[in-house]
């Protein structure tokens, strides 16, 4: 709301002064746009020496802007979340690059790894185009900087393991980087092979539930599956299937869902955790506070873990 108050004229002001201000020769009224650290009225300079004479006073509108509006607003909250949309973007890409680099070639029919890498991106909702030029890229051995798939392994304060699976041009920068994400949260990064060996390096096929009519078990053992688990839930809340294979059988189990009519949500390469570490709910949020920090990490594509909670 406009700020009133009501002066006599001056003999003398500056005409930086007097720039900020639009006047009407008919009220004397002056309307002033100034900024939030203003807090007083301002006067108006004898610029007008013809107006002087009458000796009469005027009125001063003085709008203060709060510093900040609506479209301040929407414009932070857009500004974040485009900057995680990029994050997104920028590790699926590298994803796909290094599946191509290293999984045979830039064609997904005979790369299964690269066809996991599309069909996630695709899940998130990348153009198309910008999967393409992911895979034209990787494809030409001349397009720059070359990544390099590392795993890092470390244990958290309460007994569980971490497994990290990063894609990084440079090694000397990223392991200093990843330990003192560790060490900010009292956790240990350790050697190669200090956790590696609780994880089983499986391939998972996840189907909803709903479309599972006949025994989910009968059917993983249909279908070549070692196992399945129809515990878990998706983001909408929907329970999901979880058909487990050994890495080089995940393209048949997936084609034999698939020729049964079923869609498959998602076919990936995971490591699946032998035993759990049961933490109470304080040591449970801590734990994700650590494994939320390493998932931010533009390097990191994946962070597996055995925490569960009581």
């Amino acid at each position: 709301m406009p700020i009133k108050c009501k002066s006599e004229v001056p003999r003398m002001m500056s005409l930086a002064s007097a720039s900020r201000l639009v006047l009407s020769s008919k009220f004397w009224r002056a309307d002033v746009l100034v900024n939030a650290h203003l807090r007083y009225c301002t006067s108006i300079l004898p610029l007008l020496t013809h107006n002087l004479r009458n000796d009469r006073g005027f009125h001063v509108s003085i709008h203060a802007p709060s510093g900040h509006n609506k479209w301040s607003k929407i414009k932070r909250s857009k500004g974040m979340a485009d900057f995680e949309r990029s994050k997104v973007i920028s590790k699926l890409t590298a994803i796909i690059a290094s599946a191509v680099r290293l999984g045979g070639g830039p064609n997904p029919d005979t790369n299964f790894q690269l066809a996991s890498a599309i069909e996630r991106a695709r899940d998130a909702e990348i153009p198309k185009s910008t999967i393409e030029g992911a895979i034209k890229n990787a494809s030409n051995p001349h397009s720059g900087q070359t990544l390099e798939e590392v795993m890092y392994e470390g244990r958290g304060p309460s007994g569980y393991v971490v497994l990290i699976e990063a894609l990084t041009a440079n090694r000397n920068r990223t392991r200093p980087e990843i330990r003192m994400i560790f060490e900010k949260y009292k956790a240990v990064l350790g050697e190669p092979g200090s956790a590696a060996f609780l994880f089983d390096h499986k391939g998972v096929v996840t189907v909803s539930r709903k479309e599972v009519t006949s025994d989910p078990l009968d059917l993983a053992i249909e279908v070549g599956a070692e196992d399945v688990s129809c515990e878990e839930q998706d983001e909408e809340g929907n329970e999901m299937c979880r058909f487990i294979c050994d890495p080089n059988s995940l393209k048949s189990v997936s084609d034999a869902l698939r020729e049964k009519k079923l869609n498959v949500s998602s076919t990936v390469l995971e490591y699946i955790p032998k035993s759990y570490a049961v933490l109470d709910e304080e040591k449970y949020n801590k734990a994700c506070a650590l494994l939320d920090a390493l998932s931010e990490h533009a390097d990191v594509i994946h962070v597996y873990n055995n925490v569960t909670c009581n």
